[in-house]
């Protein structure tokens, strides 16, 4: 990127002949002001689903984008910074709706190494206070460098669940109530349901929550996910094993298939669910348009479903590139092989289970086709998912799926605004919003994996330069 000193008396020129052609009487007065800068010249892909614009203008000042328009549209003064970047894309700053935080020795370089790879917002999806609420406050005063965080609370789920050592577990209308009761005290964004909560109260969270002015996520299994529509919640996670897919099935098959799914040890189940429910069938359109009518957002994460999946092929493994995490604070099992989740399940289940890739595949392009917003999640410090680099391979993963990249892009900007609520601030390049943007330097709609050829990140308004960000790793 070249740095040059606009000349003023010409630009203002071409401003003024573009007026008078447009019938006004003067032309506009120039931008101006104290720490203005001008993105010159590149191709703007602006998240709005609005053609890509080639020679762009996008003016920041502080921490937010003043202007939006094409070379030679207004002027700007003698003053203003401007950079050019001829030849360069433009685009929103990604959004990763699906994060869990390392401890704190270990988040300042997570928290950079994400920024490095173009991710300028994210979503704790559960954690405990000092790893959600209070890093973001910390992040918003600018104590710590990394991306904006909006945060979900400590999960709540029904006694018995994987995480019962540290969930929040509720049986009653009245426990669920006052535990969402107490986690708006705490501040927190987001409320998490997750697996073992049963239908009836997760209506009630949701209608707790959503008096309160808090959103509502879900990683489900005893609740399904059109129940969970049909009571209003806001997103959620998971795609495949992980989510609750027997619900489009035939009914004398969803118990096997729901087994199939949870204990990986035999695949019958998953061969009837291919085999009955495939994204051609009316349970399964009658389901994308509810998940569309009720807004519900949706995070795939296939990049975990892959990595379990294949997770005795170090060829997947490979693909996520584990030598780029960064050094001296993840465990074990990071880059073990098998994938610990992949561990207990059985040779048969595996077989039946990447037959049954494809079809999941199948529901994530059917959905995008019936309009439901996808977002882009990781499940961050889950074995595997490498911080920035699984983040890339799921944007992959989706085109694969039969997504454009474009609408791969809108996944990973707009669609994740949507789902954090933040749809004003980020997503897009528009007047008025935070100035977090990506310069490239390929194309990323004529190949989506070109979304890795970063040159700069912008965080409100702030270059940042993505190797520098990384040193000390």
């Amino acid at each position: 990127m070249t740095k040059v000193r606009p000349r003023l008396s010409q630009v203002a020129s071409l401003t003024f002949a573009l007026a008078v052609l447009a019938g006004c009487s003067s032309s506009p007065e120039p931008l101006r002001g104290e720490g203005l800068t001008i993105l010159q010249a590149a191709t703007l892909i602006d998240g709005t689903n609005a053609k890509p614009r080639p020679n762009s203008v996008v003016a920041l000042q502080g921490d937010r984008i003043v202007r939006v328009g094409e070379v030679g549209q207004f002027a700007y003064s003698d003053d203003a910074t401007v950079i050019d970047l001829q030849g360069k894309w433009v685009i929103p700053g990604f959004i990763d709706t699906h994060v869990h935080m390392p401890e704190p020795q270990d988040q300042a370089i997570v928290l950079r190494t994400l920024l490095s790879f173009g991710i300028t917002s994210i979503r704790s999806a559960a954690g405990d206070r000092p790893t959600g609420v209070e890093l973001r406050d910390r992040l918003s005063r600018g104590e710590i460098l990394g991306p904006r965080l909006r945060a979900a609370g400590r999960l709540i789920d029904a006694p018995g669940g994987i995480f019962s050592d540290w969930a929040a577990e509720v049986t009653t209308e009245e426990e669920i109530r006052a535990e969402v009761r107490r986690q708006a005290r705490e501040g927190v964004d987001f409320i998490k349901l997750y697996r073992g909560i049963p239908p009836e109260l997760v209506a009630v969270a949701i209608d707790e929550a959503h008096g309160l002015g808090l959103r509502v996520i879900g990683h489900l299994g005893a609740t399904t996910w059109g129940q969970a529509a049909s009571f209003g919640i806001d997103g959620l996670a998971h795609f495949g094993i992980f989510g609750t897919p027997w619900e489009i099935a035939p009914e004398e098959h969803r118990d096997r298939i729901r087994q199939a799914c949870e204990r990986c040890q035999e695949g019958e189940g998953l061969r009837l669910l291919r085999e009955g429910a495939g994204a051609g069938t009316p349970e399964s359109s009658t389901w994308a348009r509810q998940l569309s009518e009720r807004d519900v957002t949706i995070e795939p994460n296939l990049v975990l479903l892959r990595a379990v999946l294949w997770g005795d092929d170090p060829q997947e493994l490979a693909a996520l590139e584990p030598s780029l995490a960064p050094t001296g604070w993840r465990d074990g099992w990071w880059d073990a092989l098998p994938h610990p989740y992949r561990a207990p399940c059985t040779d048969e289940w595996a077989t039946e289970a990447q037959k049954t890739y494809g079809f999941f595949e199948g529901l994530v392009a059917l959905l995008q086709r019936n309009g439901v917003t996808l977002t882009i999640g990781t499940d961050l410090m889950n074995p595997w998912m490498t911080p920035g680099v699984s983040y890339h391979r799921e944007l992959e993963l989706i085109v694969a799926a039969g997504l454009t990249s474009a609408e791969a892009l809108s996944a990973a900007t707009r669609g994740g605004a949507l789902a954090l609520g933040d749809e004003k601030e980020v997503g897009t390049i528009e007047e008025g919003k935070l100035a977090d943007l990506i310069v490239l330097s390929a194309d990323p709609l004529s190949d989506i994996r070109n979304t890795r050829s970063i040159e700069s990140v912008i965080l409100h308004g702030t270059l940042l330069n993505p190797e520098t960000l990384l040193l000390g790793r």
